[in-house]
């Protein structure tokens, strides 16, 4: 039998390619609009001149979740996010990074937390993308959440997108 108290991960795990280029992003906001059953995590570009915006529907909990950690509220106990990222801690590894990609199934996004040990050893592992960014957000300075600039509405910068309107010869 196999034993379940080892957990076999490659040392260095590469994560999956992006379809396009990455934009470091932020939480602009989460909200419910009623009566979906579900909340909305809003990620916007951090550098200027982008316009879009990719919004993420989530839990109710764990759009509640996020917005404590946000916001600076503390819960009464560890939120379940708040326990990964203190083992990921007192393992003695950070989060790098988070990726908010495509997956093979149309309109599903995914994620990759990627962790750093030590001074060169990396690794990737797939998440969901409200777990990504919450765990970015519980670094003690925020881990960059990068997005495939596809998935951003009217992403990009306002020159490109003068130039991508005129014609070309």
């Amino acid at each position: 039998p196999p034993d379940h108290d080892v957990c076999d991960v490659p040392a260095e795990t590469p994560p999956p390619a992006p379809v396009g280029p990455l934009i470091v992003c932020r939480v602009a906001s989460t909200r419910v609009v009623l009566p979906e059953p579900f909340a909305r995590i809003t990620l916007v570009p951090v550098e200027p001149g982008y316009d879009g915006n990719l919004e993420i529907p989530v839990g109710i909990e764990q759009a509640r979740a996020l917005e404590l950690v946000r916001l600076g509220y503390e819960a009464p106990r560890p939120l379940a996010m708040q326990l990964a990222s203190a083992m990921i801690h007192a393992l003695g590894s950070s989060v790098l990074r988070s990726v908010i990609r495509a997956t093979s199934a149309a309109d599903v996004l995914a994620a990759t937390v990627e962790l750093q040990h030590g001074a060169s050893e990396r690794h990737a592992f797939d998440a969901r993308p409200s777990d990504a960014i919450m765990l970015c957000l519980l670094e003690p300075v925020a881990a960059p959440i990068l997005v495939e600039e596809s998935f951003l509405s009217g992403s990009r910068p306002s020159q490109d997108r003068d130039q991508a309107a005129a014609p070309r010869e």
